[in-house]
């Protein structure tokens, strides 16, 4: 190491009593992604409760949306595949879709890039 600099607020000097929170509620980050056969969709629930995980894509061609899950799920992690197929079971095409999870008044949402 040639250069080394000490950088102000970044170096940790004691160790504090806080632990870190578990994450109750998260929307995981699809993987792969892009993706061109099917993505799984990670999440995770710190309690039981009825969850909505919604993909929905905007394109020119207009919006379409598909239900991933819909009902309760008991707290811990969980994960569901997207094969890229709309509610009816077509295949749809290349783009950007949005997938969101809702718990309650919790949501989060992020994007999946499908390629064919």
């Amino acid at each position: 190491i040639d250069d080394v600099r000490r950088l102000a607020g970044m170096v940790a000097t004691a160790i504090t009593d806080e632990q870190p929170r578990p994450v109750e509620f998260a929307l995981g980050i699809a993987y792969p992604n892009p993706f061109n056969n099917s993505a799984v969709i990670p999440f995770r629930l710190g309690g039981s409760g009825e969850v909505t995980l919604t993909l929905t894509l905007y394109n020119l061609g207009g919006q379409c949306g598909t239900r991933l899950v819909d009902g309760p799920y008991a707290g811990g992690e969980h994960a569901v595949t997207w094969a890229g197929t709309d509610a009816a079971g077509r295949d749809v095409a290349s783009g950007v879709y949005f997938y969101r999870l809702q718990s309650g008044s919790q949501f989060e949402t992020r994007k999946l890039l499908l390629l064919r």
